[in-house]
């Protein structure tokens, strides 16, 4: 069936989503590198090809993560509806998707997943839009809903796509990514993350990002976009609890 993509359409065969090593096809602004991975056979299931940010992810459904914080106002919200809106706009019809927003609260769009009709993809562009960013952000429990929505899908091949800023929020847990990629990630989905930077970001956070990516198959990219600003400045990590002295 049609496949979306940023000026693709047609078909390609399910696969594992490409490495980091596949050689660029195309670039964008952001000069990111596409996948590809090898040509379908005939005996390959047929699957969507859907772009983000210069890379290529196959999926049937697609559900989506996304920082709503005071860090992500400004350019960055803008580039990023941007994206949004033409990923949307470009899923066939008979895709799936789903999308969680999350910052002080966690917002789905709809608590099950729905078809990539028009009248569902215009709601979702506008709901998007409309919602507040504000502080506070719980990566960890936004990746839980948006899973369990995604395992409500019996689509076969599905993704998920977080996007997020690159610090961590003052009252985030420490975030175990294989806790996120095994217990969470039942049907091991893989998880791609678009981790949206500046000129300083948490290492933390972004090596556990990279984790969680690289353990369920997903992709990993950064994406340059300098905070607007006046934005506040990069929170120091939680402190853990002190050790308890022997006796």
């Amino acid at each position: 069936f049609f496949a979306g993509g940023f000026g693709t359409n047609g078909t390609v065969s399910a696969q594992e989503t490409p490495d980091d090593n596949t050689p660029p096809e195309r670039s964008t602004i952001y000069d990111l590198p596409s996948g590809g991975g090898e040509l379908p056979t005939e005996d390959d299931d047929i699957t969507e090809v859907i772009q983000i940010f210069g890379t290529e992810i196959f999926a049937d459904s697609l559900y989506l993560c996304l920082e709503h914080t005071e860090w992500m106002k400004g350019e960055r919200a803008e580039v990023i509806s941007a994206e949004l809106s033409n990923l949307i706009s470009l899923l066939s019809s008979r895709a799936r998707f789903g999308s969680v927003v999350f910052n002080q609260s966690i917002h789905p769009f709809r608590n099950t997943p729905v078809l990539a009709t028009f009248n569902h993809k215009t709601q979702m562009k506008i709901w998007e839009s409309s919602k507040e960013y504000e502080d506070g952000a719980s990566m960890a429990d936004a990746i839980k809903e948006t899973l369990k929505i995604a395992h409500l899908d019996t689509t076969k091949h599905r993704a998920v796509v977080l996007i997020l800023d690159d610090r961590y929020s003052i009252d985030e847990d420490s975030i175990d990514p294989f806790l996120i990629a095994t217990a969470q990630n039942t049907e091991g989905l893989p998880i791609h993350i678009f981790f949206i930077t500046g000129e300083v970001s948490d290492g933390t956070l972004e090596t556990s990002c990279r984790l969680i990516s690289s353990s369920t198959g997903g992709r990993f990219r950064r994406i340059p976009i300098t905070p607007d600003p006046g934005q506040p400045l990069l929170p120091p990590l939680p402190i853990p609890p002190p050790m308890s002295s022997p006796t």
